[in-house]
């Protein structure tokens, strides 16, 4: 992806005020022929740095956005209370609701000691909403749950399945050209703490650059992104493995690519052109015994 145009999202993101969900709607009718999965991680990295810092404003204001919470139920409002609170303070509506649950169950500690809820015990309340003693706060943290596409439960779970599918993409298609390879789990079993997805038992040429390993990330690979897995990840990788591939599903900017980088090379999807090693061409040298 140009700079330009991933400036340009950035942009809009920043400036955009509201639910993740109805920013999502946005980019994808001002960028038609991006796709949904480039602009979606590309708004989940940008997103999560905007609510680290909206999230503690709110909090510094808990007890206002409570009073708020409780003034709307007490008035009859219709639920999605909180993804409403949620929208005008510019918070994921999963983040707001945990705010709010966090405050009334102290709120009922401060009450009745007997019967308080520790942290651990409204953290799983907040996992499953059926713990919540109150029917109408159950209701609102569960609907701002579900509708939160970037935080909670179950958007960690999406995230998680997202990764692992394109990881089962990346072995069927080391599968369908013949590599032979060991997976992360079996390397791990060996005793490796930093494993790539799939590190291949006979290294291969891709364009003319040979790797040993693959790395798969169903993410968009900004610079920050990627330089932040390089130092965590690939140069490990590189140290005990020599020379690999990334490959960032849902592409990547421009100016992460190095033309001098020697340790790993960066794709956006599967290569095609892959040349095997062929052992035929091998000449075992003879010894002379004299």
């Amino acid at each position: 992806m140009e700079v330009n145009v991933f400036n340009g999202i950035i942009h809009f993101i920043d400036n955009f005020r509201g639910l993740s969900r109805d920013c999502m709607l946005e980019m994808k009718r001002i960028y038609p022929d991006i796709p949904d999965n480039t602009l979606g991680s590309i708004l989940c990295t940008k997103y999560q740095k905007k609510m680290m810092a909206n999230h503690g404003k709110v909090k510094q204001k808990k007890q206002i956005v409570v009073k708020r919470y409780k003034e709307g139920l007490a008035a009859g409002e219709e639920p999605g209370l909180i993804i409403r609170i949620a929208k005008f303070y510019d918070v994921a509506p999963a983040l707001m609701a945990k705010v709010i649950l966090e405050e009334c169950m102290e709120k009922k500690n401060d009450k009745d000691n007997q019967n308080g809820h520790s942290k651990n015990a409204i953290k799983e309340m907040f996992k499953d909403t059926t713990l919540i003693p109150d029917p109408d706060l159950a209701y609102e943290v569960f609907m701002s749950i579900v509708f939160d596409n970037m935080y909670g439960p179950i958007a960690d779970v999406t995230k998680r399945s997202l990764g692992v599918e394109y990881e089962v993409k990346l072995y069927q298609h080391v599968k369908r050209v013949g590599l032979s390879y060991k997976s992360e789990e079996q390397l791990r079993a060996r005793g490796y703490d930093k494993t790539p997805d799939i590190r291949l038992d006979v290294p291969c040429a891709v364009d003319g650059f040979v790797i040993n390993w693959i790395e798969s990330k169903a993410v968009f690979g900004d610079k920050v992104t990627h330089d932040q897995y390089a130092h965590d990840q690939y140069l490990c990788y590189w140290n005990r493995f020599g020379p690999g591939l990334v490959i960032y599903w849902f592409g990547y900017l421009e100016t992460v690519l190095q033309p001098n980088e020697k340790r790993f090379i960066v794709r956006d999807s599967f290569p095609e052109n892959i040349t095997l090693m062929d052992p035929s061409l091998i000449q075992v040298p003879t010894l002379d015994i004299c």
